[in-house]
């Protein structure tokens, strides 16, 4: 078992980049969240808060899992080969993995660790329990197929935007945003560095990025990306982050500005569209529901008190 945390991971970095990237062929579709990908991805500094353990044997790589700083309490992931039966990885190795990261984690001074799972990974409920964590949230992907019918009535409701400027709409995207998700663990807190993260990566394309602006200033924005076909699903577009600045709730700006997103998406990206809500949040839930998405899976969130809070 080797964890470790701190500013100087470069080689811990690559060493699980790979692994993820082989884990992740083997499977046949993504396992690793944005949150995390974006970090271990980046060719900029690595927070010094991150935390990333490895299960080995003869030097070989087991499992990972990385914890890494959100807003208010730092989110894990866990990536194991096979992990659809719990063939490769003992649950009771894997929950020392977890533990050991979690303990490194309340080292760098954090208070709480978010575990998601995906849908798939029905060994990990076990480990959850067995190491004290409680269900919190739950997360529904929703999705649509987005017929002419669909794209003509989006086209109605949107209301008008434009492409980022990266130029001159960074502040205001990191201002709505922060805004939109102030109690947020994963979007929320946001810094420059975090956006800029996103904007490194590969798959961001400025047009998809849809931003609505009233004087000049953005008040709204959906961000939409593109998602390339997998053994599992064929080419998707998901409405990665939407936004309204709370000024203009009850405007009905949050459903023009999705109007615009799953537009968009059918326009310029692909026929099927996919978005992730919090299933406690029933305005946006029913504000999809009407739009025409449906629930395809659910994902849970669990939590573990860290230091001298942990039970």
């Amino acid at each position: 078992m080797l964890v470790s945390s701190g500013a100087d991971l470069q080689s811990e970095r690559r060493v699980a980049r790979e692994f993820v990237t082989a884990t992740e062929a083997e499977h046949g579709h993504s396992i690793l969240s944005d949150h995390l990908r974006v970090i271990l991805e980046s060719e900029r500094d690595t927070p010094p808060d991150l935390v990333i353990g490895r299960a080995h044997n003869n030097g070989e790589t087991m499992a990972v899992a990385m914890a890494a700083p959100g807003h208010g309490r730092h989110v894990l992931e866990v990536v194991i080969p096979h992990a659809h039966d719990n063939t490769a990885l003992p649950s009771a190795l894997a929950a020392q993995l977890i533990a050991a990261v979690a303990d490194e984690t309340a080292e760098v001074g954090a208070h709480a660790l978010n575990w998601w799972v995906s849908a798939h990974e029905n060994w990990a409920d076990t480990i959850a329990l067995a190491l004290s964590m409680r269900p919190e949230r739950e997360l529904l992907q929703m999705r649509m197929s987005l017929t002419e019918d669909h794209r003509s009535e989006f086209a109605s409701i949107a209301c008008d935007t434009d492409s980022i400027d990266i130029g001159s709409d960074i502040d205001g995207v990191l201002r709505v945003n922060n805004r939109a998700f102030a109690n947020h663990p994963e979007q929320g807190g946001w810094t420059r560095d975090d956006l800029s993260r996103r904007l490194d990566a590969p798959w961001f394309n400025p047009a998809d990025v849809r931003v609505h602006r009233r004087d000049g200033d953005v008040i709204a924005f959906c961000w939409t990306k593109r998602h390339d076909a997998t053994e599992h699903d064929g080419l998707l577009g998901e409405i990665y982050v939407v936004a309204v600045d709370p000024d203009n709730h009850g405007t009905g700006l949050g459903r023009g500005i999705v109007a615009a997103g799953l537009h968009h998406i059918g326009a310029a990206i692909s026929s099927e569209a996919m978005l992730y809500v919090d299933a406690s949040n029933e305005a946006a839930v029913n504000l999809y529901t009407r739009l025409g998405m449906g629930v395809h899976h659910r994902e849970r969130a669990w939590v573990m008190q860290l230091g001298s809070s942990r039970a």
